[in-house]
């Protein structure tokens, strides 16, 4: 059996380069629900279904919420709304906790790749808070873009379904009317 937990994936941030492992199927389970608590109110806020042209020149799209246009006004109001506990909280999860994001640390000799630490977190981000964002948007999407981008196939037969049922109902008010 190939150990898919073993796998990294290269993602360079500024002038470092990152191996990012998946976490294990449990660690990525309780760490969703953290995830998806701030997440998903984030998409919920700024989804947008309009096919606007002006609206999608100022979204922003991440290839892991396929589909939707995120209004970057409405991202930023959002976004106003986390708690920096929560935000603080998540990177832990998502980049120490689990050892599962590793860096190639030179101070040793011969340079040695090893297991992010606090420490080293706050030495390699200091005064780049985007780029410790972009490596947590990394973990999430190598952990969990399917779920999002698969969503709707997991609800999607119950809401053809349910589509079905209501225009069947209101077929038969008109009928009856």
């Amino acid at each position: 059996m190939k150990l898919k937990r073993m796998t990294s994936q290269e993602v360079p941030i500024g002038e470092e380069v990152f191996h990012v492992r998946p976490l294990a199927a449990m660690d990525s389970a309780q760490v969703f629900g953290d995830v998806t608590s701030v997440i998903l109110p984030i998409a919920g806020v700024v989804a947008i279904s309009s096919g606007d042209e002006e609206e999608r020149k100022s979204s922003v799209e991440l290839d892991m919420f396929k589909g939707f246009n995120l209004d970057t006004e409405s991202l930023m109001t959002a976004l106003g709304k986390i708690d920096g506990r929560q935000v603080t909280r998540l990177m832990s999860e998502l980049l120490l906790e689990h050892s599962n994001v590793s860096f190639l640390d030179t101070d040793q000799s011969p340079a040695v790749w090893r297991p992010m630490l606090k420490a080293d977190f706050d030495e390699l981000f200091c005064m780049d808070l985007l780029g410790a964002f972009r490596l947590c948007l990394a973990v999430i999407k190598q952990n969990y873009s399917n779920f999002f981008s698969d969503m709707s196939t997991l609800f999607g037969g119950h809401v053809k379904v349910s589509k079905g049922a209501q225009s069947k109902t209101t077929e038969n008010s008109t009928e009856s009317a």
